[in-house]
């Protein structure tokens, strides 16, 4: 998962999930790792699949695998960049870029770049 740093708060996203973990060594910040798919279920853990499904709600947590978070990374997007996303759906490597063309800008400073994003199958997005 990942963690929303425009939006969400750091520690109280991570006293609700005390089981995740920080990839330190990934190099976005605050990539977390929940567990494996199984651990996180709501009939195997059903404190920590609230949890999660409120962190969803409130836009501090995306959940996305780590596979999923390389090719944003790879592309090394900044604020003045175009992209366009034609296989955007479900939409957490969309995110991903979006946070990645924010992250470099000053607070309140308008964006300088355009991120459009679409995907072939309608019944994805």
């Amino acid at each position: 998962g990942r963690l929303n740093l425009s939006i969400g708060w750091p520690g109280h996203t991570m006293m609700a999930l005390p089981s995740a973990t920080i990839l330190p060594c990934f190099p976005q910040p605050g990539t977390l790792l929940l567990g494996e798919a199984e651990s996180i279920q709501p009939d195997t853990n059903k404190e920590l699949h609230a949890a999660i499904i409120l962190l969803q709600k409130t836009g501090e947590l995306f959940t996305q695998e780590l596979a999923s978070m390389l090719p944003p990374l790879l592309l090394n997007v900044s604020s003045h960049h175009r992209v366009l996303d034609l296989c955007a759906a479900p939409g957490s490597k969309t995110l991903q870029i979006l946070d990645a063309m924010q992250r470099d800008l000053a607070p309140g400073a308008p964006p300088q770049g355009l991120l459009i994003a679409n995907d072939v199958d309608s019944k994805r997005l």
